[in-house]
């Protein structure tokens, strides 16, 4: 995996820094704000609940209270009572004129009720016979109420007296207005007055097929309605309220319907009566559904509140079913739902006492439970939140309530939240890449021209750097030779000095000789032929004495070249030494060093010469002399004063050739010594220009380094 470009991790860099604090503030407020959010729609959810808990207690206690009030007012005693004894009446005030017609009157009674079966969802076959009043008081005013009501079905309830003239009738005229108009308010469906003894309902406000009919063992003593009527009529004295739960109702053509009921006692204490009222769905639908005003009271599009009985069915409506039917029923096919029950709600437009809804949730809350569920499913399979809660019944039963709201609505402000991060996350990492790339291109871009710069520069360096190591290694070569050479002069030198010393010592000792015959001239004239062999081993000595000045100036010729090549040398290296800049400072001062030892050595050869000429000279007179004195040894008692004189000035010549070999011995020591100095010298010079080269192909390796690095760079950005 290669490298991450600079301009790569610059924008990484931006993205870490930009989004780092965005994401880690984001996170922490989308958590907190997801908490809150999901704690408000819980909270909402559960008001919902509270506030229908609350309605639907208030509603039955209300109920609870108006039927046990009703049960207590004087009207309904008195009308009880009154009722009931026109009511057994009737059949003999109005019985004949009923059996006058008898056929045609059952007849037109019999067609009502072909009407209910009709429109009975799930009426049995038997229904006529089944439901048809076995009394003939029973038929008699169902005559007169329901048969001959000029209303029309369903405003039967409108007949404030029928045209007969029975006690019956006006009692009925005097009641009916007034508990027509109290159904009415109180929005009841219906109110039933039941006679204790028999079981009759001896008066009801809408005259369907159930009125004058037996609760006892007439044909809807079996029905919720019977049964309410008989737990009442069981009721001790304290016990007044009782409560007959949903289910289909026949009379009402199979509509769910529940009762409430409530003993009646005249003033001797004694149970004269029932009064029930049927129950209405609207009236409780209006309160679960807020009279479909749901999004008012923060179930917004999809929430809903409704009631489930102990057999797991439902007490209230489904919003669904109200707001759009078709796709309500469409959804309900895909759940196990039976094609019967499916017909029912479709036929009745409810799903009260039909649809079931038994989950865990629904069992808790039936046992009392109150509490809060997410990630639940409501009838329907759609994912929701769920508050349930119970609602005690008069008479000790219990109802649940349900609030429910999908997640997806309940969470729609965290789901917003949520896609706001996310395109506030986008937004800022397109501006922070952006921003990135920008930067990041404004310093690669000053960056990439430093690496041209340094790259060419680099080469240029390079070549100069291979330049110069090559003229340090050939300096090296140079200065290792001159090394050598000045080496083999210090030799010499050491020669010339031995040679010098040697040469100082036979003119002292020719001195001493000089002297010696001064003193014994007699002895000369005597001793000539020795004396002649000595005056030619002298001019022997002399010519070998000149020969090694002959030589002496020979070196100190070479020396005096070899002081100007130096010169020369140590010129070039000044130059290389202010090229090689930090480096070549010492190398500098050696070569001044250098310089000046080549001067001194030059001026001392040429002293050296100078001296070495004088004796050259004075070797030849000497020579000279030496062979007339060997031509004329002959005549030498002849010219013995001459040869005195002579001696005198050999004497004083072999003195200042002393003299001049002793100067040119100490001038040797001399330059013995400074090319020694030289030597050394040339061994420091040496020695830096190995230091040097060695630098320069440091600096070299140091510029491959720059080389490489600054590609690396070039590399990266």
């Amino acid at each position: 995996m290669g490298k991450m470009r600079l301009s790569t991790k610059l924008i990484g860099l931006f993205l870490l820094m930009g989004l780092g604090p965005f994401m880690f503030v984001g996170l922490y407020a989308y958590q907190t704000s997801s908490e809150a959010l999901q704690q408000d729609a819980f909270n909402r959810l559960a008001l919902i609940r509270e506030s229908k808990q609350a309605e639907i207690n208030r509603y039955f206690q209300v109920i609870n209270n108006q039927v046990l009030t009703l049960s207590e007012d004087i009207m309904i005693v008195e009308a009880m009572e009154g009722l009931t004894g026109a009511f057994f009446a009737a059949e003999e005030e109005v019985g004949l004129g009923y059996d006058q017609n008898l056929k045609e009157n059952e007849e037109r009674l019999r067609a009502r009720y072909v009407q209910q079966e009709s429109d009975t969802d799930n009426a049995p076959d038997n229904a006529l016979s089944l439901w048809w009043p076995r009394n003939r008081v029973s038929r008699i005013l169902q005559h007169l109420y329901i048969s001959t009501n000029p209303y029309p079905v369903g405003e039967k309830h409108k007949l404030d007296t029928s045209r007969d003239h029975s006690e019956y009738s006006r009692l009925h005229g005097q009641f009916h207005p007034v508990l027509r108009n109290f159904v009415d308010k109180f929005g009841y469906y219906d109110l039933f007055l039941v006679e204790p003894d028999s079981g009759h309902i001896i008066y009801s406000v809408f005259k369907e097929v159930d009125f004058a009919t037996r609760l006892s063992d007439g044909p809807y003593s079996n029905t919720n309605l019977g049964r309410v009527f008989k737990q009442a009529l069981a009721a001790n004295a304290g016990e007044s309220v009782y409560l007959a739960d949903f289910e289909p109702y026949p009379p009402s053509y199979n509509a769910p319907a529940a009762f409430i009921a409530s003993p009646i006692y005249n003033d001797d204490g004694k149970k004269s009566g029932i009064l029930i009222f049927q129950m209405p769905i609207s009236r409780i639908d209006g309160i679960m559904t807020n009279d479909g005003r749901w999004e008012k009271t923060g179930l917004g599009k999809s929430g809903e509140s409704f009631l489930v009985g102990p057999d797991f069915k439902f007490r209230s409506n489904s919003r669904y079913l109200i707001q759009d039917q078709d796709d309500f029923l469409s959804s309900l096919k895909n759940s196990h739902i039976s094609d019967q029950d499916l017909e029912k709600i479709q036929v009745h437009k409810t799903v009260i006492g039909i649809l079931s809804f038994k989950t865990e949730h629904v069992e808790e809350a039936l046992t009392g439970e109150t509490d809060l569920e997410e990630n639940t499913v409501d009838y329907l399979g759609n994912e929701v939140l769920l508050a349930h809660a119970p609602i005690r019944m008069p008479g000790g039963s219990k109802w649940a309530l349900i609030a429910t709201i999908s997640q997806q609505e309940a969470y729609k402000a965290l789901n917003n939240l949520n896609r706001m991060m996310w395109i506030l996350g986008i937004i800022c990492s397109v501006v922070v890449v952006a921003v990135g790339w920008y930067f990041a291109r404004s310093i690669s871009r000053p960056l990439n021209e430093i690496i041209n710069v340094v790259s060419t520069s680099s080469a240029e360096i390079a070549t100069t750097v291979n330049q110069q190591e090559r003229v340090s290694a050939q300096q090296a070569v140079s200065v290792n030779e001159t090394n050598t050479t000045m080496e083999e002069l210090g030799t010499s030198a050491r020669q010339s000095s031995e040679q010098a010393d040697s040469a100082a010592s036979g003119a002292q000792k020719a001195l001493e000789l000089a002297e010696h015959g001064m003193g014994r001239v007699e002895e000369m004239l005597e001793e000539m032929g020795g004396t002649r062999s000595k005056v030619e081993a002298i001019g022997r000595e002399i010519l070998k004495l000149s020969e090694r000045t002959g030589q002496i100036r020979d070196i100190t010729d070479t020396v005096s070249e070899f002081a100007n090549e130096t010169k020369m040398l140590a010129m070039n290296a000044a130059v290389e030494a202010v090229r090689a800049g930090e480096h070549g400072k010492g190398f500098s001062v050696l070569a001044v060093e250098t310089r000046k030892l080549a001067d001194e050595s030059k001026r001392s050869a040429a002293r050296i010469n100078d001296l070495v000429g004088e004796i050259q000279k004075a070797t030849n007179t000497t020579v000279m002399v030496t062979d007339e004195g060997t031509k004329t040894v002959e005549q030498g008692v002849l010219i013995a004063q001459n040869t005195a004189e002579t001696f005198r000035e050999v004497a004083e010549s072999v003195n200042a050739a002393a003299e001049s070999a002793q100067q040119i011995s100490m001038n040797v020591r001399q330059q013995s010594v400074a090319i020694k100095q030289v030597v050394e010298a040339m061994k420091s010079l040496n020695t830096g220009a190995k230091e040097t080269s060695s630098g320069v192909g440091q600096i070299k390796t140091g510029i491959q380094t720059l080389n490489d690095a600054a590609q690396v760079l070039r590399n990266m950005v």
